[in-house]
């Protein structure tokens, strides 16, 4: 009976310290949600927080990044004023200031590529040359000096035409100088304080050297170092990689190096892409020649595709390329992108009344074009009849997915997003498009965006007279 009844005892202390413990745990849970009610978050509805690169500090081995949060945001197509003042910077110091690519570092620098010259009418005095701001739009004085470098490669005329950051914070560049008359693409490489680099090439410079004209229009550097490159080479569109010292070519790649689209005429390309793959799509021109009584000699838009070693895609497009032509007039193809499995393309076309519009469109995996993209796979801006030119020179897909070109439009820069299926976005700018004047007739040729989703878009006004930086957010 004792053996019961302590049993019943012990039995009896658990049940009521478990009762104890529960409601001690529901009044904690209480107190905890009461608290929390209180709060709010500090991310706005709509508005993702992702990190982006704050700074980043280089060392002869290593790169180390420290990383924060940002707020990212879609640009709703206006000038950003917090930028230089007004969102706008120009440099006219020079006779002829030409801005021809951009690119933006880790940090937000921004860097454009392109020319200047004492004297217009002078060939001879043509540089390539290198401007370089912060993130305000104040000149970065950690760059040259004085924001600013310029390099005479040859006798003649020099142009920068493509810029890119590698692995370890150095500006790869590339572009055309001329000699006798004859054109020549080269590659330099400078650190990031505008330093030339003569541990890359010969004592910092590369020069192609083809039998006939060839010159750069863009290039890539990739996880290794190698550089890709597009433009013409020999008077043919042609994809070349260098190895990382720039000190020769990829003999791994089209077996020397140079691989081409072999077409009738004199052929160009202007950027390229590389997927995920190693596969490289090419966006540019070809000529046509006149056939007599029949047909008029014009240009058409093509994109290439190659694959990792430089052989032509065969299961794209036909035998690796894609051709548009618009009533036999001249389509000039100038930006490429990807967009998931798809390529998006853009350029301008003439239209019957022989004034210029904007193309852009999009091809499917085998190089067909994407009828769900505007029904037709191909959207302009201006209406068939309209009287003004209107100019599309880049492609891209910003931190929301959407698709932005950049050009210009009856003198004015020009910026248009569309929505996925080749619609006008009408949340940007007015009705998709985003215009500026500026003291002539401007020339918006190239574009990125920075770690906040703004857009910094270069180009020149008329005459080459400045050069000139903007951002929209």
């Amino acid at each position: 009976m004792k053996n019961w009844f302590r049993l019943i005892m012990i039995l009896t202390v658990v049940v009521v310290a478990f009762v104890i413990l529960l409601f001690v745990g529901c009044a904690a849970r209480s107190e905890i949600a009461e608290l929390t009610a209180g709060t709010t978050s500090t991310t706005s509805p709509g508005i993702s927080v992702d990190p982006i690169v704050d700074e980043t500090t280089t060392t002869s081995t290593t790169t180390t990044t420290t990383i924060t949060s940002t707020t990212l945001y879609s640009a709703v197509g206006v000038l950003d004023t917090s930028f230089s003042g007004d969102g706008i910077y120009t440099y006219s110091e020079a006779t002829v200031n030409q801005g021809a690519k951009c690119v933006i570092d880790g940090v937000g620098k921004i860097y454009v590529v392109g020319a200047t010259a004492s004297d217009r009418a002078d060939s001879n005095t043509y540089d390539f040359a290198v401007w370089s701001l912060n993130e305000d739009g104040s000149v970065n004085n950690f760059f040259s000096g004085d924001g600013f470098y310029s390099n005479h490669i040859a006798d003649q005329y020099d142009s920068g035409r493509a810029i890119k950051i590698d692995n370890s914070g150095r500006l790869v560049l590339a572009g055309t100088y001329t000699v006798a008359g004859n054109y020549n693409g080269f590659l330099l490489r400078l650190n990031s304080a505008g330093v030339l680099d003569e541990d890359f090439g010969v004592a910092g410079i590369v020069t192609l050297g083809a039998a006939g004209s060839d010159g750069i229009e863009d290039l890539i550097v990739d996880s290794s170092e190698k550089i890709t490159l597009t433009g013409y080479y020999n008077n043919k569109l042609a994809v070349i990689r260098y190895l990382a010292d720039g000190l020769a070519l990829d003999t791994n790649f089209s077996d020397d190096g140079v691989a081409f689209y072999n077409s009738i005429a004199t052929s160009w390309g202007r950027r390229l892409i590389i997927n995920s793959t190693g596969s490289i799509f090419v966006a540019g021109q070809t000529g046509v020649p006149a056939v007599p009584a029949v047909l008029p000699a014009h240009n058409d838009i093509v994109v290439a595709k190659f694959d990792n070693v430089g052989g032509l895609d065969t299961d794209f497009g036909s035998g690796g390329i894609f051709i548009y032509n618009k009533a036999d007039k001249n389509d000039y193809g100038w930006g490429i992108a990807l967009d998931g499995i798809n390529v998006l393309y853009v350029g301008h076309g003439q239209k019957a009344n022989s004034y210029y519009n904007t193309m852009l469109g999009r091809l499917a995996p085998r190089g067909d074009p994407d009828i769900v993209f505007n029904h037709t796979g191909v959207s302009s801006l201006n209406s068939e009849g309209t009287e003004t030119h209107a100019y599309a020179h880049f492609v891209g897909k910003d931190n929301q997915g959407k698709i932005v070109i950049v050009g210009s439009a009856a003198g004015q820069v020009l910026v248009a997003r569309y929505n996925s299926d080749g619609t006008l976005d009408t949340s940007f700018g007015s009705g998709g498009v985003f215009t500026r004047a500026l003291s002539s007739n401007a020339k918006a040729y190239d574009a990125a965006f920075d770690g906040q989703g703004r857009i910094v878009v270069t180009g020149y006004t008329d005459n080459l007279a400045e050069m000139f930086v903007m951002r929209i957010k």
